[in-house]
This record gives C-alpha cells, structure tokens and sequence, in this order.
C-alpha cells in the first residue's frame, strides 16, 4: 500500500500512528481486563494482533481522503461518506475481534465505537491536512508565478534600456556626420568603447551606484563630444551612499532624458547635478537640469507631462516591478530646473 510505503519514510509520521494504535491497545486491554476479568499481560497479548491489523488500516484514510475530500461536493455527503467508510472499519475489527477473542457483547459495542471513531478522526485530520497542504501549494504556485511575470518584466525592461540609448547615441552621430565628420568618428568610437565596459554590469541584476554613475559619465562624454563646453556634469555623493545598491541602468535614461529635453534644447547649454545621500533606510538620488522653456511647465497639467517618454516609463515601471510601492520617482519644477529624484529602500548586500 502506497501509503505504508509513505510512513515507512516519515518517521515522526510513523511515531504517531503507533501512539494512536498504543492507547487503542490500552483502551482495548483495560476493557478486556474490566469486562472480562482478564489479566493485564493475556489481554496486552490477546489484543496485540487487532492493534496490529488497525494500524494497517489507518493509513487507508489518507487514501480514502485524498480520492474523496469533504471539498468536492456538498459537505454533508463528505461527511456521510466518511461514516459509512468508519462503520465498515468498526465491524470489520469487530467481527475479527470475536472470531480472536470470542468477548461479550459490552466489549464488542465498545471496540466497534473505538474502532469506528478512531478512523473516522483519522479521515478528518487527513482531509484537513490535505487541505492545508493544498492551500500552501496553491499559495506557492502564486508566487512562483508573479516571480516569473515580474522577472519577465524586468529582462523585457532591462533589453529595452539598451536599444534606447544605442538609437539615440546613432541619431546624434547621424547629425554630426553633416557637419563635422571627426567629432562623428570620435563619438562612434566612444560608443563602441562605452558599449564594451559596460556591457557586463548589465548582465546582473545589482550594482553599486558607483557603477551605475560610470554608465552615466560614460553617457555623458558621448554626448559632449557633440555639445562640447555645453554639456556639464556635477556629481556629488553623500559619505557611503556610493555603496548602496541598485539595478543598472536605472540612472542613465534619467541623465539622458536631462540632456535631450534640457541641454540640447537651451543654447547656452547648461549643467546636470546629480546628488544622492542615504536617510535611515532610504536612498534618495536627485537628478536636476535647467528647463529648456521655463514657461513650459505651467502649459503642463503636471510635471509628469514634461517626460512620459520610453526612459522615464522604464524607470518607474522598474521601480514599480522590484520594490512593489516602496520606491517611486518624483518629476517637479523648481526655480527654473526640472527634478527627477528616485527614492528606494537601501540596501548594500544583493
């Protein structure tokens, strides 16, 4: 039987249907010695073999519960059909007490009552435990799946990041080639170059910020070999917070949406300020550059409205997908320079 074989590599399952099956002994000696007046060791002895023959049966009613959960159809045909299952236990080990021990009729009422009541809690307590496990199997099986979609997301995510900025970097090569064919050859080769170092920080899944501003400094010496003088990087970093964990890219469409909708816009250029410092639990990373039209934002319903393009969805969306709420990105105005900051929970061990 299946299920024998099952407690055989169970142990502590085991113990516990030998201690049911003990106290059943007991119960069924101490009648023998009541009822009968037999001597404790002859009515030990005698009920040996019924102990013996009802542990095999135990076991059946994890069996019998798992073909015939009290969950499929009505509850009450459940339970009638685990009473008729309990009463065929109590005569079976009733008629074979009486062939073995030939007892009264007291002591046959209360073996079949044992009997009886014995296997119907123990089909009880299988379908309920059944039940439990079922429930924490479904409940994995949840899991397991919103891992795989968020997972999903995040390599659907992270492929997109690269493409973005590859296109980018192509039409900003494809303007210089008009009118300055060196500079074009210069920032090819620096695209190549950056491509090359930062190619295995993007494989994993974690990375200080101390490598994710090489991606963004890399970025940036692209991009100046077209903006020249135009194009500035001031970065400053609170003590330790270049240690603080984070997944790559996540900056760069952020400096990147700075310079194509900021600098690139304004002739005189400008400056992009990078700021991050830890508070408590949190790391906040700050990234500000000046508005190209500072009227523009009061045309806008929301500073949301001044970047809703493919990096700044990314950036939220992968936000969203590994912190689950916890993290946001915050889009503002203030005295002529547009804010982008990302505040996420600090963390410094993958």
């Amino acid at each position: 039987m299946r299920s024998v074989y099952l407690l055989l590599l169970r142990p502590a399952a085991l113990l516990g249907l030998l201690a049911a099956c003990a106290l059943l002994g007991g119960l069924l000696a101490g009648a023998l010695v009541w009822l009968a007046g037999w001597g404790w060791a002859a009515a030990l002895g005698a009920t040996l073999p019924l102990v013996l023959f009802y542990a095999l049966l135990l076991p059946s009613a994890w069996e019998l519960s798992r073909a015939l959960p009290l969950a499929r159809g009505r509850a009450w045909q459940g339970l009638a059909r685990y009473a008729v299952a309990a009463l065929l236990v109590g005569g079976l080990c009733t008629l074979l007490a009486w062939a073995w021990l030939e007892p009264a009729a007291p002591l046959a009422a209360s073996l079949f009552a044992l009997a009886s009541g014995g296997y119907l809690l123990a089909l009880l307590a299988a379908d309920a435990l059944q039940a439990w496990a079922g429930l924490r199997d479904a409940e994995h099986r949840a899991e397991q799946a919103q891992a795989r979609a968020v997972e999903a997301e995040l390599l659907m995510l992270r492929n997109q990041v690269n493409p973005h900025f590859l296109f980018n970097c192509l039409n900003s090569i494809s303007a210089l080639t008009s009118f300055d064919a060196a500079a074009a050859r210069r920032m090819t080769l620096a695209l190549a170059q950056y491509f090359r170092q930062t190619l295995a920080l993007t494989q994993r899944d974690w990375i200080t910020l101390d490598e994710e501003l090489i991606h963004c400094r890399g970025y940036v010496e692209i991009e100046q070999v077209r903006f020249g003088e135009r194009l500035r990087f001031d970065c400053e970093l609170a003590d330790g917070a270049g240690a603080a964990l984070l997944p790559p890219m996540l900056l760069q469409p952020l400096v990147e949406n700075a310079v194509k909708h900021g600098i690139a816009a304004r002739s005189e250029g400008g400056t992009l300020s990078l700021r991050a410092l830890r508070q408590g639990d949190w790391l906040h990373v700050q990234l500000s550059n000046p508005l190209a039209n500072p009227l523009a934002l009061a045309a806008a319903a929301s500073p949301h409205e001044l970047g809703t393009g493919t990096g700044l969805h990314n950036v939220r969306q992968r936000l969203l997908s590994l912190f689950a709420g916890r993290a946001n990105l915050r889009l503002r105005s203030e005295a002529g320079q547009f804010v982008a900051e990302i505040t996420l929970p600090w963390r410094s061990e993958p």
